[in-house]
């Protein structure tokens, strides 16, 4: 959920009387710079839903609009950081620049030279400032800064600009930092173990065949990103931009996949957490099971899990230096006639192995997801770079880097340690890897599961429990009598399938069946190829025939009906192989085979809905922080060209590349939209504001269709922000009376 606009409008807070402006204005700037501390904190949180995204920001908008302090207390450190996101709150009245100056500089602690950009938005530095704040309270405007920071202060001061400056990175770097960091987790430690049956050189080859596949995959879901507005504006997570451009039926799909990679993953995690630090420690498994899911449980009852870009690249370089530090002392121990062993069956003479087969196409595919991590990266990076080149390039020069990491490791591990200790191991590589390299290798791989595992077991238990609430929430609103479920019950329904997992793991442990590669091939074979292969295939072809928004760069050929269809094809026959000739069990072949025919299913349905039908898009927008306001028309993914007349004038302005630039858009009365004969059969109109924090919020406005003689009137107020109606494939023209904020005062 989107906040209103700006939470306080200036002239909202220049009503009263003076004394109070200056709280009033102080508190209006705090609830900013919190909400915008808590939107960071989510930025980076995996699996995220759009029911517990809509609460948490309904529940702090709440607390703001009854007046009460921000549920989130925003630092100095904070404030400086969010000053430009803050700056148009300030008037420019010096007297009151002066008093604010005064109350942060008695509420916080701070020296001169820490917050230039506070500074420069107060104007503190000016000589009329500081001569009204000597005639107000008798002291230079200096006084309001400290002499010396405390230790603690400086600390955070020094955490705070580290924080800044990753959050800060190139957007090509940005997009390729995240991405990979993101992508190389726990996977890593059971590609040796996957491998193990056709060899270490065979098993870079796959890596790289896969890889390859996996960059088609990313690329096009990328530009899918890219092209869609509700992903560049609003929250970005996979389930949003399925519903957006697919519809329901793929949403659900979507919801139910996820849903069951979030338990086998939750499986697969705490099973090699616990299996490595039991070997490193001689505490049993189930124990250090137990300490995981009760600290899981803990950040499950407050509902969110602390995850800004910062701390997900600090975490991520710091797992990247001990898969270093680990291949280095793998490598140390090589021996030749390890690397040449193995082949791939039946090329090397050998019957094919359904469960070797399993594990290679499995592991690898699990290890390769990664594409939601584009969706986290979207929002940052499209600000910065709006034409997604940055996007495109980085993750897929993040991908190349996922394939090489992936191959020294397999090339350090499998080529020190005898296949047969790995062949059927049920914990990770680092324990065998050990055995070779020596203790060493237990204390950085116990380092590596506490900071990989660990922290991905509760982003993946947090992801299960938000998606768990979802359903809940849904079967609460068919039926009254759920309602009614108690305050504690809730969480408490919420929490089960977490438990339900960690009970069966320990219940794995203690009877012997446990493994950690297991569950991550069940993931790879049976939920990725759809979430990985299939369904980026089809966001892309839908992306570019409704999207709202243009790329800069593009790989035409990937959008073309047979590489789509192919790269679909290729995906469904992999789970379709497992079903008919791969897996010999009874249930798991019934499996396979109902998970290929729902992926087929669901596209099919989905072009049968219109999902690729094309559109025309008539967007709107205006900024917080400019006068500005844009006008773009996108017709079946590509800029149009229009006559557009503003304020009723004759002569109209020209969208050449499909975009417009009115300089006075806050005193904007009327558009009209001028479009010639077009092949789309339906127009969506979209008109909305970009807040502080780069969100959208709908921009009222009254709309008139005019296509083919035929008129049709729409009315966008806060409620939505964008209508959509059929239109026939000729010249059409569209009315745009916006409500401007002169006008609704």
């Amino acid at each position: 959920m989107a906040d209103r606009g700006a939470l306080f409008s200036r002239d909202d807070l220049l009503d009263g009387l003076p004394a109070r402006r200056a709280g009033a204005l102080l508190f209006a700037i705090e609830s900013r710079v919190a909400l915008l501390v808590a939107r960071s904190r989510r930025a980076m949180a995996r699996y995220q839903t759009g029911r517990s995204e809509a609460q948490l920001e309904r529940a702090f908008l709440h607390a703001l609009a009854d007046g009460r302090d921000p549920p989130l207390a925003p630092t100095i450190q904070d404030i400086e950081r969010y000053a430009d996101a803050w700056a148009d709150l300030v008037p420019a009245d010096v007297p009151l620049r002066a008093e604010l100056a005064h109350r942060l500089g008695q509420k916080y602690h701070f020296t001169r030279s820490v917050v230039p950009t506070m500074r420069a938005v107060l104007g503190v530095d000016e000589p009329g400032v500081d001569a009204a704040y000597r005639r107000m309270h008798q002291a230079p405007i200096a006084s309001i800064f400290a002499e010396r920071l405390r230790l603690r202060d400086r600390l955070r001061w020094y955490r705070s600009r580290l924080a800044a400056r990753l959050e800060s990175l190139p957007p090509f770097w940005a997009a390729f930092s995240l991405t990979l960091t993101e992508t190389v987790g726990a996977g890593v430690v059971a590609l040796p173990i996957a491998l193990a049956g056709i060899g270490p050189l065979a098993g870079i080859g796959v890596l790289a065949v896969f890889g390859t596949v996996n960059v088609v995959t990313i690329v096009a879901l990328v530009e899918a990103i890219t092209r869609t507005g509700s992903m560049r504006y609003g929250t970005s997570y996979f389930g949003r931009l399925v519903d957006d451009l697919l519809g329901r039926l793929s949403s659900v799909t979507v919801t139910i996949a996820l849903l069951g990679v979030n338990v086998l993953a939750l499986v697969a995690l705490a099973t090699g957490f616990a299996s490595v630090l039991s070997e490193a420690t001689s505490v049993g498994t189930p124990v250090w099971v137990a300490l995981l899911f009760a600290v899981v449980i803990l950040i499950v009852r407050r509902e969110s899990l602390d995850s800004t870009v910062a701390s997900a690249l600090v975490v991520g370089a710091m797992n990247l230096i001990l898969i270093a530090a680990l291949v280095g002392l793998g490598l140390a121990h090589v021996q030749p006639e390890l690397l040449l062993a193995g082949g791939i069956p039946p090329f090397d003479g050998r019957a094919l192995d359904g469960g070797v087969m399993t594990l290679v196409f499995g592991v690898v595919m699990a290890s390769y997801f990664g594409h939601a991590s584009a969706g986290n990266a979207a929002k940052l990076v499209l600000r910065r770079d709006p034409g997604g080149r940055s996007l495109l390039w980085g993750n897929v020069a993040a991908m190349v880097g996922v394939v090489a990491i992936y191959s020294a490791v397999v090339l350090a591990i499998n080529g020190s340690v005898a296949a047969d200790r790995l062949v059927g191991f049920e914990g990770t590589a680092i324990t065998p890897l050990a055995e070779v390299a020596g203790p060493l290798v237990l204390v950085l791989g116990s380092l590596y599961v506490v900071l990989a595992m660990g922290m991905t077991s509760l982003h993946v238990a947090l992801g299960l429990y938000n998606q768990t609430g979802e359903l809940v929430g849904a079967w609460q609103a068919r039926r009254p009598t759920a309602r009614a479920v108690s305050a504690w019950g809730l969480p408490l329904l919420r929490s089960t399938p977490v438990l339900l997992v960690f009970i069966a793991v320990e219940l794995m442990l203690v009877s012997g069946h446990a493994s950690f590669s297991a569950p991550l091939s069940l993931v790879g074979a049976l939920a990725v190829p759809a979430l990985g292969g299939a369904f980026p295939m089809l966001l892309l072809a839908a992306s570019r025939r409704r999207g709202e928004c243009v790329p800069r760069t593009s790989w035409r050929v990937l959008g073309a009906w047979p590489v789509v269809l192919s790269v679909f094809g290729i995906y469904a026959g992999a789970v379709a192989l497992h079903g008919l000739v791969i897996w010999d069990g009874p249930l798991e072949r019934v499996a396979a085979l109902l998970a290929a025919l729902i992926i087929v299913v669901v596209g099919l349905v989905t072009w049968h809905r219109g999902a690729f039908r094309p559109r025309m898009v008539i967007e709107l927008r205006s900024t917080e922080h400019s006068s500005q306001a844009t006008l773009s028309v996108v017709a079946t993914g590509r800029s149009l060209s229009a006559a557009v007349h503003v304020n009723g004038t004759r002569e109209p302005l020209a969208a050449a590349n499909g975009e417009v630039v009115i300089d006075d858009g806050r005193r904007l009365g009327s558009l009209e939209v001028r479009v010639p004969a077009h092949e789309t059969d339906e127009l969506k109109v979209w008109t909305h504001r970009i807040g502080p924090a780069g969100e959208s919020t709908p921009w009222p406005s009254r709309v008139e269709v005019d296509a083919a003689g035929s008129v049709r009137r729409i009315h966008i107020d806060e409620g939505r922000d964008s209508a959509v109606v059929p239109v026939t494939r000729g010249a059409i023209s569209v009315r745009l009376a916006p409500t401007t904020p002169e006008a609704r005062t």
